[in-house]
């Protein structure tokens, strides 16, 4: 009778250590989910970055937008300058011509 309680005792004790093992597994797993977790919100927030350095790229393309649109202004402005200064120029030769002598 002994002998077969200590056999009975063995078996119990395997069984046991099955169920630690398998509990052993089940955190394994959470714990790789939780990094699976982590690494998705780390994506995220390479995304919004990235999101960012576009809108600072756009701003900048504006930017630039705006001071060629400034430049070609004042091209237009020395061309307006340019042209009052050549009919100046004219109404001067005009006044510069003598008159025509009389005819008699």
């Amino acid at each position: 009778k002994q002998q077969q309680q200590q056999h009975q005792q063995q078996q119990q004790q395997q069984k046991q250590q099955q169920q630690q093992q398998q509990q052993q597994q089940q955190q394994q797993q959470q714990q790789q989910q939780q990094q699976q977790q982590q690494q998705q919100q780390q994506q995220q927030q390479q995304q919004q970055q990235q999101q960012q350095q576009q809108q600072q790229q756009q701003q900048q393309q504006q930017q630039q937008q705006q001071q060629q649109q400034q430049q070609q202004q004042q091209q237009q402005q020395q061309q307006q300058e340019q042209q009052q200064q050549g009919q100046q120029q004219q109404q001067q030769q005009q006044q510069q011509q003598p008159p025509p002598p009389p005819r008699g």
